[in-house]
């Protein structure tokens, strides 16, 4: 089993004096390198560990480019294993979970007492979005005092 992780896409991040355009130019192209870089290492699969978007309220632009981006993929036959970070919105990220798994992107944005596993030739991805103590009060039954607290409680 071979895959590629990458981490913090941060799709649709603007500089103070750059065109928020041009810099959404270079990430598409970058995204399609990553996929050229996956297929060139015969990879069976690209880990996509959080933070895809700059903002959990991520302009059309910014979309659109992980809308083609999603659509390469699926194209390239790798198997996408894909979680939120605390940059995404888990609701508006995750809206076309089931669609995507019927194409081998799996995705994982909100935590609801289980950590999603993904078994790919033996090897077993446990897919786990970013989380923090207040969110996961509810589905833990208490409010977990500090992040340290709260991962305890969830990996038990």
């Amino acid at each position: 089993m071979r895959f590629l992780h990458v981490s913090d896409l941060h799709i649709g991040k603007s500089f103070y004096h750059q065109d928020p355009r041009e810099f959404l130019d270079l990430q598409e192209d970058l995204l399609r390198k990553v996929i050229q870089k996956a297929q060139d290492l015969q990879c069976d699969a690209l880990v996509i560990a959080g933070d895809i978007y700059d903002r959990q309220d991520p302009g059309a632009e910014a979309v659109a480019v992980l809308d083609r981006f999603m659509n390469r993929l699926k194209d390239s036959g790798l198997t996408v294993l894909m979680i939120a970070g605390n940059h995404d919105s888990p609701k508006k990220l995750g809206y076309a979970r089931s669609f995507l798994e019927d194409r081998d992107i799996y995705l994982e944005t909100v935590y609801d007492g289980t950590i999603r596993a993904v078994e790919l030739d033996g090897v077993v991805f446990h897919l786990l979005p970013f989380i923090k103590p207040f969110s996961t009060a509810g589905v833990l039954g208490t409010r977990p005092a500090s992040f340290q607290d709260m991962m305890e409680q969830v990996l038990a």
